[in-house]
């Protein structure tokens, strides 16, 4: 049903209204203005400091989860509870095409496009890593995963982490492909990492999301009518520094040549970076 919060998606926020009860399981994820505040909450974690950290639940359970879940499995009857099924697929039809109408092929690209080409030519079982930034809330709007496993920045949401990130990640997963998703602003804090991708032999995959801007800030700014000093980046051109490091390495700035270029990029068994020219559009923000 897509994520929550700020760029999550209003068909999660919508059926999460309707529910009678709330299983949280092993997350502290808990956006307080994108969910109900009266619904009774069970939470299941293996940290036992994690329980009621968001929030008063009616039940906590500590233990392993994947234990605990088949103790709950166990115990739980069938119920073929149609109507709420047919809800269910009725709210995700029709957030599923509310996305597909925002997603154009048009110039400039939107990192609407761009998600999409990165989802259509990942592979299934990639590890994606997240630096921090606005291409982050378009990721969880847009990214339709199907098993990949996902990195981010947790509690501190730190700037220059994807591709450091990567590194590690193919470090720890040699045969899997591992893509780093980074805004200009992040990736400017670890440039120095490119190196050591090439030292270390690390055929990481970046694609690097340039607006030109600190355009989560920017556009925070713009829509509370302040001024936007200071958000205005002056970017080298990313994909000839990643050359100079002995990357493989793309400039896309038209949509037509963009599927083509991230496939090229993620099948090839070098390190390489994409860097697209995207705009900054302000994100819609899901309310109650």
């Amino acid at each position: 049903m897509g994520g929550l919060g700020l760029a999550g998606s209003p068909a999660a926020t919508e059926l999460l209204e309707q529910s009678d009860c709330i299983l949280i399981i092993g997350s502290t994820w808990w956006p307080e203005r994108f969910v109900p505040k009266d619904i009774p909450i069970i939470q299941l974690d293996g940290v036992l400091e994690n329980i009621g950290c968001k929030g008063p639940v009616v039940l906590g359970i500590e233990g392993c989860i994947a234990k605990t879940l088949s103790l709950l499995l166990e115990g739980l009857k069938d119920k073929d509870n149609k109507p709420w099924k047919e809800n269910i697929a009725l709210v995700r039809e029709k957030w599923l095409q509310q996305m597909k109408e925002e997603i154009s092929d048009t110039n400039p690209i939107t990192p609407q496009r761009l998600i999409k080409s990165i989802e259509k030519n990942i592979d299934h079982d990639a590890v994606i890593t997240l630096d921090v930034g606005e291409h982050v809330l378009w990721f969880d709007k847009i990214f339709q995963g199907q098993g990949q496993f996902i990195l981010v920045s947790g509690t501190w949401r730190s700037m220059g982490f994807g591709l450091p990130a990567a590194l590690s990640a193919k470090l720890e997963f040699p045969n899997r492909q591992v893509v780093a998703l980074i805004g200009d602003g992040g990736l400017t804090m670890s440039l120095g990492e490119l190196s050591t991708a090439v030292d270390k032999g690390l055929a990481v995959k970046v694609v690097v999301f340039n607006n030109r801007s600190l355009s989560m800030e920017k556009n925070r700014m713009i829509m509370a009518g302040l001024s936007q000093i200071g958000t205005n980046l002056n970017n080298p051109d990313f994909y000839k520094v990643a050359q100079a490091c002995n990357w493989e390495g793309y400039r896309v700035t038209d949509v037509n040549e963009l599927d083509k270029t991230i496939s090229l990029a993620f099948k090839s068994n070098r390190p390489s970076l994409v860097e697209v020219e995207v705009s900054a559009p302000i994100p819609p923000h899901t309310t109650l």
